[in-house]
């Protein structure tokens, strides 16, 4: 069974989300194992620059103590799939891989350089 993580950088905040999370979660554990990585957000009063740095370091040490994990950065900038094309690269990955960290920055995207 392939275990799917969410590595987000902020934390939800909104009860009607949180709910709806626990309820997709659940949903979810018939298939696979399901997992939410919430990282603080980094204060941006030292700059945005430093904040991106410092909030996409995080994230790389979070996913690399991961092994035969495949990442994918959801980004603004990234390619939209359809819901099919999605399952069928969920799917492909499964047969390789045992983990998927799905990643989203902060508010201010992560490093350019971001492997």
């Amino acid at each position: 069974m392939i275990r799917i993580n969410v590595v987000c950088i902020g934390k939800v905040k909104e009860k009607y989300i949180r709910e709806g999370i626990a309820e997709f979660s659940k949903r979810l554990s018939k298939y696979t194992k399901f997992e939410i990585i919430e990282l603080a957000e980094e204060d941006d009063n030292k700059g945005i620059e430093n904040a991106i740095n410092s909030e996409t370091e995080r994230i790389i040490n979070v996913i690399s103590k991961k092994n035969y994990s495949y990442n994918i950065l959801l980004d603004l900038k990234g390619k939209m799939l359809t819901s099919e094309e999605m399952a069928d690269k969920i799917e492909k990955i499964s047969m390789t891989n045992s983990e998927i960290n799905f990643i989203i920055g902060g508010s201010n995207g992560v490093d350019d350089n971001f492997p």
